[in-house]
């Protein structure tokens, strides 16, 4: 079985020096390691890794992340609880960092008390310190994996000094996308299709509602303005942590006259990207995996209300839409 440490992509920084090549930890390749995750973008993530980490691995997951990882294990073991998921004797535990549970803040916790050896994954580019965050209390990891150089940037800014390794691991989640959805592409003529990526914000900008309904509106308003969804269906994927009804009122009201549009979660979400002629969103992962494969894209965040954007020239603002 190849290991990591051979793989080109991992390396760890340090204060005194930059990104170099470097093995990974022996003691973070031995023993039985607990996969933990709750979102979908860590669970993917770890999915892709699987056949260059250890076969002595079980799965504590919940959340969108259940499903994902209950894929490529054995259902013996993969456990929804903590506690007896640890029961089996852990020696190592890679974790996501998501928002939208304890679980994995809790497995660190665990992990720390029981000095058992805890890697950490951040699989996107926004709230890092917060993401180690819960109760007024931080727990990091020994290990904090980020997925490319953009992110190793804003770790090293973002993060807590403390006595943890910080280095990239390869994102090869995204490679398998980007390469599957180029291999299903037709070059030939437009698809008349456009893509939409759902996401919860998880804030306000204009205080009278969710911003990713604000960010609808601006992309509503700005196809108005250009007519460029004129005689094209728009295909609205919501995010694995939503139910379909967040948004039907919504986009029954305001969706230009002149488009047709469909709510689509159960179609592949790699066979919707290959097959749009221009992807929209927020900050969601899947807008990087169809930039990197040559889709053009557009950040619906309305300028001048939240600084946060995907650090990805190929990424542009919905501004730019009809220049």
């Amino acid at each position: 079985m190849q290991a990591l440490s051979q793989l080109d992509l991992n390396k760890v920084v340090s204060d005194s020096a930059g990104p170099s090549e470097c093995a990974l930890n022996d003691r973070a390749l031995s023993g039985r390691w607990l996969l933990v995750a709750h979102d979908a973008g860590a669970a993917n993530v770890m999915a892709a890794w699987l056949p260059y980490l250890p076969d002595d691995m079980h799965v504590c997951a919940q959340g969108p992340a259940a499903r994902i990882l209950a894929e490529h294990f054995d259902p013996a073991l993969v456990f929804d609880d903590l506690s007896e998921a640890c029961s089996v004797g852990i020696d190592v535990m890679l974790t996501g960092t998501g928002w939208q549970s304890d679980l994995e803040h809790d497995a660190r916790a665990l992990a720390q008390q029981n000095h058992i050896y805890s890697i950490a994954v951040i699989d996107h580019w926004s709230n890092y310190a917060a993401r180690f965050v819960r109760h007024e209390k931080t727990v990091m990891a020994d290990k904090v994996v980020v997925l490319d150089l953009a992110a190793l940037e804003i770790a090293r800014k973002a993060l807590p000094v403390g006595d943890y390794e910080l280095v990239i691991w390869p994102n090869l989640y995204l490679q398998h996308q980007v390469d599957e959805i180029k291999a299903r592409m037709d070059h030939s003529e437009p698809s008349g299709k456009l893509l939409y990526l759902l996401e919860p914000m998880r804030k306000s900008w204009s205080g009278e509602q969710e911003a990713e309904f604000d960010a609808l509106a601006f992309f509503f308003t700005k196809l108005e303005e250009t007519g460029f969804a004129a005689d094209k269906t728009i295909i609205f994927r919501p995010h694995p942590s939503e139910s379909d009804n967040k948004y039907l009122s919504c986009l029954a009201a305001d969706i230009p006259s002149s488009s047709a549009w469909q709510l689509d979660r159960q179609t592949d979400m790699a066979q919707q990207i290959a097959e749009a002629d221009a992807v929209f969103g927020c900050c969601s992962f899947a807008l990087v995996i169809a930039a990197m494969a040559g889709i053009p894209v557009y950040c619906t965040i309305p300028e001048g209300v939240d600084n946060f954007r995907l650090p990805h020239q190929e990424i542009r603002p919905l501004s730019v839409l009809d220049q």
